[in-house]
């Protein structure tokens, strides 16, 4: 078998995500909600969203297939922007080196919440770091 032998399989570019959005701890009500990933060239996909009544939002994963071999490392470039009352916030940076679901939050998030006003910072994780005004805890 040569080293650079690839195989196809599935990878999660971008983990479900759920939570909540607040502007100086309210809800951020009809908040758009913008997610990109790029890996595969520089343009990437976006994928919009709003915030509902109690500043609720919520993507599905995203998936792709991915031809892996010994030579090629896996990176999926995430982001995401929140534009409220007229302001862009970024609230999520992200080079997401492991494929499997949920390896950016370093396990299965719960109480997903992202404070506008709060500064993104480093959070690390059991799987590296992300940049983020998000916090959340891990399901058991």
């Amino acid at each position: 078998m040569s080293m650079f032998s690839e195989s196809e399989q599935e990878v999660i570019l971008f983990s479900p995500i759920e939570g909540v959005i607040t502007y100086e701890g309210r809800p951020a009500v009809g908040a758009k909600v913008a997610r990109t990933v790029s890996w595969k060239d520089s343009k990437g996909e976006t994928e919009t969203t709003v915030t509902n009544e109690i500043g609720r939002f919520s993507f599905s994963p995203k998936k792709d297939s991915f031809k892996h071999n010994s030579v090629v490392q896996f990176v999926a470039h995430q982001q995401i922007f929140v534009v409220f009352e007229g302001k862009e916030y970024q609230i999520w940076g992200n080079g997401k080196l492991e494929k499997e679901e949920y390896a950016e939050f370093g396990g299965k998030p719960k109480n997903l919440r992202c404070e506008l006003t709060q500064e993104p910072d480093r959070v690390d994780t059991k799987n590296g770091w992300v940049v983020t005004s998000c916090q959340w805890e891990l399901e058991d």
